[in-house]
């Protein structure tokens, strides 16, 4: 073995409980770490470690009963390897993209890392429109894409043609023979070698191994680029941070589209040696894998899987029953801020804490955690993952760097690393993403505390985050525009219990015109590219507010937005004695919203106000004529 791979072995599971391990383990350049120069290598790698232990369980309906097909490490990398070759065979040149539009199924992994190996994967999601999908296909510059065959009742196939040119190669995966001008991906793969590649890999860490779409409007498009460097980085620090081991079973039910799914949930774990037991085809957003969860984790004896909010707030209400889950010994959340009482909750319910983090697509997913072996901070993201560089920035109003904050002082959260992206496609949208040399620009304010713990709070780019699943206000935008009525809207977050967020639109009106916001949610569903884009609601405002420049200041809107939705939650239960609700953004804690109620204190008032408030993950003063008995 040769030196590299064993310190990366033995060094990798060192228990991480606060920075001074972190910075310990830094004392060895990461260069050092990881072997790999791409993640075909580290995949391969694995083969020859875990040849006959089992590396890919797929669950056809996401249920135990629905005959699970397993892969060992041996089959995996042979058929990866047959995928790469496929590729390069119909034409794929280096500098080209293979553009995934498939659910949650096993030849979205072959896919993925075969394209990897042979060009550059582009994984999209299938709930786009046509339009946006065409914008994702231009921007990555695809010369294949694998989907869904003609006729499948997902439309898939159908929207990809409509979506491609005439020179972009479609494949079709199905168990059945394939018509049309598709290629059937069974029969092709099997003419391929498994043996060996047909082609040298890239000569670098450094080449483009993936393209993740990151927003954008109708008609553009925003890619991430990841390089091999990255992705086999953010591979190693989840290890480490979530300790995954060859002993682990790790349950992914997030979308592979998403980064989530295809390196914190494949890729790392893959790296490991560990098991991976996919979900269905549409994981998590399925209701039969949701009310199999506990016997999924029993039957398949599950130790690691990681959700958003919403999906733990869910499986609450699904009883344990008699199910054995003592195997699951962690469970992750990101993508949004986790209740405590949920958390709390679902510690009683399994045993099994929730370890909360911070990722992000241009750091291909883990980037800060709370430590699992250390102190997890009521409200914090967590700190750093090895290797990943931070900094807390005040910057100016143009963006550039003015200094660095001080302790608990809000401002940019700045990262670099060996897992930070290169930058995005197309080249424009890098402008004003690094304030920095190398620093990239997070989007998110946090503050930091005199243990290096990050907390967030609160978000400079409009991003609204449903689900976990990221919106860009501008496809709300876009599809309200275009009604006759609409003068001018913006699109902003408004907090939900269960979502995390909901979208919401200002609107407007033009003189003259009576449209109802029932009318215009309704328009907006006909026309977003993506349905959990359709805004919940529409609220009429005679002006838009604006910056000096003339750009709508979207922070006035999301304070509105939280004030109407709190409102909305306390008014029927606290009727009149519910004097005013603002609110504010504090630089420390984020936003908070102040109650304020008529009378003397009373402490079951309150405690309604703490359980109805308490799973937006706000923050929130409550105050009796001005007096404040609740933080």
């Amino acid at each position: 073995m040769a030196p590299s791979q064993k310190a990366m072995l033995e060094t990798r599971w060192k228990p991480l409980r606060d920075l001074d391990d972190i910075i310990e383990m830094e004392r060895m350049p990461f260069k050092q770490r990881v072997s790999a120069s791409t993640t075909y290598d580290l995949i391969r790698s694995s083969a020859d470690r875990f040849a006959d232990r089992p590396a890919l369980t797929t669950l056809p309906k996401g249920t135990p009963s629905s005959g699970g097909r397993t892969l060992s490490y041996r089959d995996l990398f042979d058929t990866v390897t047959r995928t790469a070759n496929l590729f390069h065979r119909l034409g794929l040149q280096r500098d080209e993209s293979v553009s995934i539009l498939l659910p949650n199924i096993a030849e979205f992994q072959f896919a993925m890392w075969g394209a990897e190996a042979a060009g550059r994967a582009n994984p999209i999601n299938p709930f786009l429109d046509v339009e946006a999908i065409g914008a994702i296909v231009r921007a990555a510059r695809t010369r294949i894409l694998i989907t869904l065959p003609p006729g499948h009742a997902s439309g898939l196939f159908e929207r990809a043609r409509e979506a491609c040119p005439p020179e972009v190669v479609l494949i079709a995966v199905s168990d059945e023979a394939v018509v049309g001008d598709a290629i059937d991906f069974s029969a092709e793969l099997a003419l391929s070698r498994g043996d060996r590649l047909d082609f040298a890999l890239p000569a670098t860490d450094n080449a483009i191994a993936a393209l993740y779409h990151t927003g954008g409007t109708t008609g553009k498009a925003k890619l991430v680029t990841h390089s091999h460097r990255n992705e086999i980085a953010n591979a190693w620090q989840s290890c480490c941070c979530f300790a995954l081991t060859r002993d682990d079973v790790v349950f992914n039910a997030a979308p592979l589209f998403h980064v989530t799914g295809s390196i914190l949930l494949s890729l790392a774990p893959f790296s490991a040696g560990a098991h991976v037991v996919m979900g269905g085809p549409d994981g998590f957003r399925s209701a039969d894998t949701i009310a199999s969860f506990w016997n999924i984790v029993a039957g398949y004896r599950i130790s690691v899987f990681c959700s958003v909010p919403t999906v733990y707030a869910t499986l609450l209400n699904s009883p344990v029953g008699q199910h054995d889950i003592s195997c699951l010994r962690l469970a992750i959340c990101g993508a949004a801020p986790l209740p405590y009482s949920v958390a709390e909750r679902f510690f009683e319910k399994t045993g099994t804490i929730i370890i909360e983090g911070y990722g992000m697509t241009e750091t291909c997913s883990t980037s800060i955690v709370n430590p699992r072996d250390g102190e997890r901070r009521t409200g914090a993201a967590g700190i750093r993952a090895p290797y990943q560089d931070l900094r807390i920035a005040v910057l100016d109003d143009a963006g550039g760097f003015v200094r660095d904050a001080k302790v608990d002082e809000a401002g940019a959260l700045l990262l670099r690393g060996p897992n930070v992206t290169p930058g995005y496609l197309p080249a424009s949208a890098n402008e004003g993403a690094r304030p920095l040399p190398g620093w990239l620009d997070t989007g998110d304010t946090a503050r930091m505390d005199d243990r290096g713990y990050i907390f967030l709070t609160g978000r400079k780019k409009d991003l609204i985050i449903r689900g976990g699943h990221n919106i860009d206000p501008a496809i709300v935008e876009d599809a309200l525009v275009g009604h006759p009525a609409v003068a001018a809207v913006a699109a902003v977050g408004k907090p939900d219990g269960y979502a995390g967020e909901l979208p919401v639109a200002y609107v407007v009106r033009k003189p003259g015109y009576g449209v109802t916001a029932e009318d215009l949610v309704a328009f907006a569903r006909d026309r977003v590219a993506e349905r959990p884009a359709a805004p919940s609601d529409i609220y009429f405002v005679d002006a838009l507010p604006m910056t000096a420049v003339g750009k709508v200041f979207k922070p006035t809107l999301r304070l509105d937005a939280v004030r109407r939705a709190c409102l909305s939650l306390l008014s029927p239960d606290l009727g009149y004695a519910l004097e005013d609700i603002i609110a504010v953004n504090d630089s420390s804690r984020g936003t908070v919203v102040e109650v304020t109620i008529a009378g003397p204190p009373d402490e079951k008032l309150a405690d309604i106000v703490r359980g109805i408030l308490s799973p937006l993950s706000l923050h929130f003063d409550l105050r009796w004529g001005g007096e404040n008995v609740v933080r």
